[in-house]
C-alpha cells in the first residue's frame, strides 16, 4: 500500500511539474506526416480479426518468466513489430505465444529473424554480466513473452476500434509510439485522441511517470489523450484509502490523479493468461469521445 501510494504521490507531483515547465511541443502536421497510408492495423486487418486474436490465445498456457537483471531489463532488443507483421503476412494468421504442432510461436519467429543481432547482443550482454549465454538468451526469451502480452492487448484494441467503423481513422505505429509515446491514434469527426494503454500496475505507473517528466517529452497539439489502465487479475491494482479489503482487487488508482485528465479504467476481459479490452470499455470509449467532440 504504502509503496503505490508513494507512486500515485510522486505521480502527482510529477503532472504539476509537467504543466509547469511547458514541455516541448509540436503541430499536429508533424505528426501525420508519420502515418502511413497503410497503416499496420490496415495491413493486418486484411488477414486477422480481433476475434481471431482471441482464438490465437484461448488455449495458450500460463509461461513462466525468469528473472530480467536491470542490464538486460535496459538493452534496446530489435522491435518486435515487424517481425508481428512479417508473420502475419507470411502465414494468414496472428502467432500465438508459443509453438504448437508445425507452428512457430512468436519468440521463435521472432529468434529467428533476428538471429544475428540477438546472437551478438547475448555473448556482449554475457561478457558484460558474467553470466553463461543460456541465462542471457532466457531473459531475453522472457522480455519478449512479457511484450507479447502487449502486442495482444494492443493490437486487439486497435482492430476493434477498426472494426467498430466509428473512427474515420485508427493508427497503430511504431514510429507513433517511440517519438510521440502514442499507442494507438484514433479520428472522429476531425479531431485526434491519443490512447495510452498500459496495465494498472505500480510498476506501470513510475514508467509512465517516467516518460511524461523526461526532458525529451513531446507534446503534441489538438491531440488529446485518454489514459486507458487495465486491471490485471491478481494484481493490487488500486489505492484505498481504508486499505484493501480482503479477497478483492481494485482499479481505481487514477482517482487522486489531477483533473483534466481524461482516463478511462478498463476492467478487462480475461481469456487463459491474457487481458483484452472489453467490449464495455471501448463503448465508453467510443461515448466519451463523442461528448469530447460536440
Amino acid at each position: 500500500m504504502s509503496e503505490l501510494l508513494g507512486k500515485i504521490s510522486k505521480w502527482k507531483s510529477g503532472l504539476k511539474a509537467n504543466k509547469k515547465t511547458n514541455p516541448e511541443s509540436v503541430k499536429i502536421e508533424a505528426l501525420l506526416k508519420l502515418i502511413k497510408t497503410d497503416n499496420l492495423l490496415i495491413t493486418l486487418s486484411k488477414n486477422v480479426s480481433s476475434s481471431q486474436i482471441k482464438e490465437a490465445v484461448q488455449d495458450c498456457p500460463a509461461v513462466k518468466l525468469c528473472e530480467i537483471s536491470n542490464v538486460v531489463e535496459r538493452t534496446d532488443l530489435p522491435a518486435f513489430i515487424p517481425s508481428l507483421l512479417s508473420y502475419v503476412e507470411t502465414t494468414g494468421e496472428f502467432p500465438r505465444q508459443q509453438t504448437k504442432g508445425k507452428k512457430k510461436g512468436f519468440w521463435q519467429y521472432y529468434r529467428r529473424e533476428k538471429k544475428t543481432e540477438i546472437d551478438v547482443m547475448v555473448k556482449e550482454l554475457a561478457e558484460k554480466t558474467g553470466s553463461k549465454n543460456k541465462e542471457i538468451e532466457e531473459q531475453i526469451k522472457s522480455r519478449v513473452f512479457r511484450a507479447y502480452y502487449s502486442l495482444v492487448r494492443d493490437v486487439h484494441l486497435g482492430l476493434k476500434c477498426l472494426e467498430s467503423e466509428f473512427f474515420e481513422q485508427v493508427v497503430y505505429d511504431f514510429d507513433l509510439d517511440q517519438q510521440y509515446g502514442i499507442d494507438i491514434l484514433v479520428k472522429h469527426k476531425g479531431r485526434y485522441f491519443a490512447l495510452s494503454l498500459f496495465t494498472d500496475t505500480v510498476k506501470s505507473y513510475d514508467a509512465l511517470w517516467r516518460r511524461l517528466n523526461q526532458g525529451n517529452h513531446v507534446k503534441v497539439e489538438d491531440i488529446t489523450t485518454v489514459y486507458m489502465p487495465i486491471m490485471i487479475p491478481g494484481k493490487f491494482n488500486r489505492v484505498e484509502t481504508g486499505g484493501r479489503l480482503k479477497g478483492k482487487t481494485y482499479s481505481n488508482a487514477f482517482e487522486v490523479i489531477e483533473d483534466g485528465y481524461e482516463v478511462l479504467r478498463s476492467p478487462g476481459e480475461h481469456i487463459a493468461d491474457f487481458t483484452f479490452y472489453d467490449d464495455g470499455t471501448i463503448e465508453c470509449l467510443k461515448n466519451r469521445i463523442t461528448t469530447m467532440v460536440q
